[in-house]
């Protein structure tokens, strides 16, 4: 579940920046009644989550919450995005049933100490991209900017499928614009427990 759920992350985040390329600095800083104001604090801001995360599991010191995007770029955010990715990817591929529930002590950006499951922490991770990327998406469409379908993760699903997809279905979609691979890849297993956890989160996982 968390594999796929980073997939997404990945795919997601990659459709997002290939929609805002070619945005002058202007339309990346227009002022936005949402998100973090801009489209580029609201992007500058996704970057800072995970990679603030990422050292939080890496048991790095504290440090203040990125808050200041003015002039950083769109090719620098999306780097620090695949660098936090790759890195995180790593922790992931070390995961086991008793790595996931193992608690990490971190303080937060205004340096209260807290205690997290990291399966806990990786799915709040997740779900703060889903929420930032919704904003993301109706701030580019403000320039005439928008992806064919939308981000959800079954369209994520459509572009990297676990099970067979209809020639004419194919066909059709592709007409339509969306992106579609018709191979199949690892089919993701069901598992109740994982399920139960990612809606509901229990706290027994850190006993």
């Amino acid at each position: 579940m968390i594999e796929s759920l980073y997939q997404y992350n990945d795919w997601a985040n990659g459709r997002l920046f290939q929609l805002a390329q070619g945005l002058a600095d202007e339309q990346l800083d227009s002022p936005l009644q949402m998100g973090l104001g801009s489209l580029r604090a609201t992007l500058f801001h996704m970057l800072a989550a995970e990679q603030i995360w990422l050292e939080r599991w890496q048991l790095k010191p504290w440090r203040s919450f990125p808050l200041n995007p003015e002039g950083v770029s769109l090719e620098a955010i999306a780097a620090g995005l695949k660098s936090a990715s790759e890195q995180r990817w790593e922790i992931i591929h070390r995961g086991s049933e008793s790595t996931w529930s193992d608690s990490i002590s971190y303080k937060d950006s205004k340096q209260n100490e807290h205690s997290n499951c990291l399966i806990e922490m990786l799915v709040h991770v997740a779900n703060h991209g889903v929420h930032h990327r919704a904003q993301a998406l109706y701030m580019l469409k403000q320039f005439g900017r928008k992806v064919t379908g939308g981000l959800d993760y079954l369209f994520f699903r459509i572009a990297y499928p676990t099970t067979p997809l209809f020639a004419d279905q194919v066909d059709s979609m592709r007409q339509y614009g969306m992106e579609v691979d018709s191979g199949v890849g690892e089919q993701v297993q069901f598992q109740k427990a994982q399920i139960s956890d990612y809606f509901w989160v229990r706290s027994a996982l850190c006993a």
